[in-house]
């Protein structure tokens, strides 16, 4: 299990390092290999969900492209917002 102390404060260097963008390619569940574009704070809540045995990449990857797809929104948003609801829903735990 991943623990993560989420009351560190952070400076403004590693605030801004965690705003960076960075791109992965995902396989969507239309077998299609896309690129998406995010923050790194992202990605280390997708990773960070996984670690911990929450979710596998292909459940995020689902939820995202499900809500993109019925709601015409932008797949990296809906990705970015799953990874965030459910990072915020895991400190609760």
């Amino acid at each position: 299990m991943v623990t993560v102390n989420m009351n560190k404060f952070l400076t403004e260097k590693e605030t801004e390092k965690r705003l960076e963008s960075e791109t992965r390619m995902l396989t969507l569940p239309d077998g299609k290999t896309v690129p998406v574009r995010g923050f790194k704070l992202t990605w280390n809540s997708f990773d960070l969900l996984q670690q911990a045995n929450m979710f596998t990449a292909e459940q995020l990857i689902e939820l995202a492209y499900s809500w993109s797809e019925r709601e015409g929104i932008a797949f990296d948003t809906t990705l970015h917002n799953i990874c965030a609801y459910a990072h915020e829903q895991a400190k609760k735990l």
